[in-house]
């Protein structure tokens, strides 16, 4: 998927994580620039406040 920065107006190709709940209707999905485990864990720690509303989450 590619974007285009609002500050350079360079196109990005954008990476798509989806997290999702399987037994509840619950999914986040954001776009980052990478697959690096910097940005997987990021993408991990962002998604992890929707298992707080989930009955049985942390």
């Amino acid at each position: 998927m590619e974007v285009v920065d609002g500050l350079t107006g360079e196109l990005r190709n954008m990476q798509i994580f989806v997290a999702v709940l399987g037994a509840s209707n619950y999914t986040y999905a954001e776009a980052s620039f990478s697959q690096s485990l910097p940005d997987w864990i990021a993408s991990h720690v962002r998604a992890s406040p929707i298992s707080v509303a989930w009955p049985g989450g942390r």
